[in-house]
């Protein structure tokens, strides 16, 4: 039975700003390495490119990966013959004896036959790979590097026979040497790299599907992921990453409960079209790494107010107000970072302040505002859209109103002390009034917004007019905006070979299970370092304690277990509550049990192996005797056979002439 030590990266999709390329293993053994790669082009026109394969950061000389290929998958048309068949009714001698007579007796009766009724030739289209040429254009100890000619990609907009819009599917096999190797596999497009993993000092993450609706494809899209926390994470989901090949993607916190969940805004250079899906990454679990949220490279506009000088400094157009007198960014409060920005007119004075936005009807201007009094109506704070008087406000009400068709409208929303989120979303046809995520008001309108900003009033000099706000953004919208999936967790494994050593250990396999649900544990305080290789097929110990009994539990059929990096000095007896099951002295540093594992607990009992009592070797003297006796008997062979024959022929004649 072959025993596999080679463990390739999980399926993995990436994207990159002019493909995306989707890598899946598909061949796990020994040698040979085989992988399913669909390269997708973005570009509304159909491109050609130059494409390479090459390895790097391998424990073995690069030169020695040998026979290198790549295949294209295409349509071939081919001429079959499809037989058709029909039900027909044939007689049939049925013979029975009769009871009484004894006698045989034949009936005739009718029975159904499947015949050939007629063939039919017909073209059919199959899927196949065809060869494409290889040039070695690098070849040393540190780097091995293959030129696979140029290739077309179909335009995005085009629908193939065999793929989504604009891909192509491709095999890349490759052979490298049976002695644990491992290392770095990877693609260059027209010069850029893309891996089938971002960056190894995240031992974790999850796939992402992003399926598109009928809103269409999306381009620089900005989605909210409600993130679950995983034990691997910083509690404070600091080292969470989203990314596609090789470019990490700009995200932003909304919000968090540490050790629970996370809202996280993240910016996705392409959203599929209507039914179609599209696949990301979610990295995590390097307790090392520190947040970089990014508000300004996610959204179409971003302020966070972290600074301490004027707005206008910062891309805003002050209509109404002063500096350091109706606003100013302060710390008195802040929904997240250290301030905010606080806006305070005088009796009777309006501060408004907005930004310039590229036309758009499809925009949704939001901002975190503070109430500090839900009670007091002469303080008129609105949200606005100031080219369409688009408001959400507070305003003469303790409801939150919207204005729009130059009409004020009440909402069943209630104000409340605290930090809330207000937002206006226009969607191309409709314009959305959201508190805290609730729809206050909508109204038809699709007509462009070109700014957006804050304004707020005061009619009375008796109440405190202060009001604050923070982290003002706008992003793109759509109504059906995409549905997104996390998958299972994926560990950090090495594109050539498991990476059994860094940067984590205890590792089960790649994918979080060998077939369905188990789990693996040492016993006492012991550690081993184990992987599935081939999914459900096998396992293998990498590392073991030197404790007499260790565990495996799991489910699912296993055709075998394999200990590597043993003692060859030591017997391994594989065990269950039955008794022992397989029993090897470890050679050359391993051991391989063969017998198909049902779920069960085993146990490996470590032995020392019984070395036979050796034989005495003769001593000298022992040894000279044995040869001088040798000698005596050649030396005395023939006069004995000379005596013997006179004495045999004198007692013959005694025997003759004696009678």
């Amino acid at each position: 039975m072959k025993r596999l030590l080679i463990l390739f990266l999980l399926i993995s999709t990436v994207s990159a700003s002019d493909f995306n390329v989707s890598w899946t293993p598909i061949k796990e053994d020994i040698v040979n390495k085989e992988y399913i790669i669909t390269i997708q082009n973005l570009d509304t026109d159909m491109r050609t490119v130059y494409v390479d394969s090459f390895f790097e950061d391998t424990n073995f000389d690069t030169s020695k990966i040998r026979d290198v290929e790549f295949f294209e998958q295409i349509v071939n048309p081919v001429k079959k013959e499809i037989k058709h068949y029909k039900t027909i009714q044939v007689p049939e001698i049925v013979s029975h004896i009769d009871n009484k007579t004894g006698m045989l007796i034949n009936t005739t009766k009718m029975v159904n036959k499947r015949v050939l009724d007629y063939i039919e030739k017909k073209t059919i289209n199959e899927k196949v790979f065809n060869k494409q040429k290889t040039l070695v254009l690098k070849n040393d100890k540190k780097m091995k590097e293959v030129s696979h000619g140029k290739i077309t990609l179909p335009s995005i907009k085009t629908k193939g026979k065999i793929n989504n819009a604009g891909t192509k599917t491709f095999i890349l096999k490759f052979k490298t040497p049976p002695d644990g190797s491992y290392g770095k596999v990877g693609l260059k497009i027209n010069g850029k790299e893309y891996h089938p993993y971002w960056n190894s000092t995240w031992s974790n993450r999850k796939k992402i599907t992003l399926t598109g609706t009928s809103s269409g494809s999306q381009t620089d899209y900005q989605l909210l992921l409600n993130v679950t926390y995983e034990p691997e994470m910083n509690s404070d989901f600091s080292d969470v990453r989203f990314c596609n090949d090789t470019d990490q993607l700009s995200a932003w916190l909304e919000s968090k409960i540490n050790e629970s969940y996370a809202l996280i805004w993240v910016k996705f250079p392409h959203i599929p079209d209507n039914g179609e899906t599209e696949d990301y990454w979610m990295y995590y679990g390097n307790s090392e790494a520190s947040a970089c949220w990014d508000g300004n490279a996610t959204f179409e506009f971003f302020d966070d107010f972290e600074y301490d000088d004027d707005l206008i400094n910062h891309g805003w157009t002050i209509e109404h107000g002063t500096y350091n007198s109706n606003y100013n960014t302060v710390t008195d409060y802040a929904k997240r970072g250290s301030r905010s920005l606080k806006i305070y007119p005088a009796s009777r004075q309006i501060v408004s302040l907005y930004r310039a936005l590229s036309p758009n009807n499809r925009y949704a201007c939001e901002v975190d505002y503070y109430e500090t009094d839900p009670a007091e109506t002469s303080i008129h704070t609105f949200l606005i859209n100031n080219n369409l008087d688009e408001r959400l406000a507070c305003y003469d009400m303790v409801t939150y109103r919207t204005r729009y068709n130059s009409t004020w409208h009440e909402s069943l929303i209630a104000r409340s002390l605290g930090w809330h989120k207000l937002g206006i979303l226009r969607d191309g046809t409709s314009v959305y009034f959201m508190v805290d995520g609730t729809e206050a008001d909508s109204y038809a309108n699709s007509n462009n917004i070109i700014n957006s900003g804050l304004y707020s009033g005061s009619s009375n000099s008796g109440w405190d007019s202060s009001r604050y706000w923070d982290s003002f953004r706008v992003r793109k919208y759509t109504s059906l905006e995409p549905t997104y999936a996390f998958n299972d967790t994926g560990y950090y494994v090495n594109s050539i070979y498991f990476n059994f050593s860094n940067p984590y250990y205890n590792l089960i396999d790649y994918k979080g299970d060998i077939a369905i649900n188990h789990s693996y544990y040492p016993s006492d305080d012991l550690e081993w370092t184990a992987q599935a290789v081939n999914n459900d097929t096998g396992f293998v110990v990498t590392s073991m304690g030197s404790s007499e009994i260790d565990f495996i539990t799991y489910e699912g059929i296993l055709n075998w277990l394999q200990l590597v990096n043993l003692d060859d000095s030591k017997i391994y007896t594989l065990q269950n509550s039955s008794g022992d099951i397989e029993e090897h002295q470890a050679s050359g540093n391993a051991v391989n049990f063969t017998t198909d594992l049902s779920p069960d607990d085993y146990e490996i009992e470590i032995t020392d192996a019984i070395s036979p009592t050796p034989t005495p070797e003769p001593s000298l003297t022992t040894l000279h005797d044995i040869k001088m006796s040798d000698k005596s008997i050649k030396e005395m062979y023939y006069p004995f056979m000379y005596i013997l024959f006179i004495v045999i022929i004198i007692g013959g004649f005694m025997h003759v002439f004696g009678n």
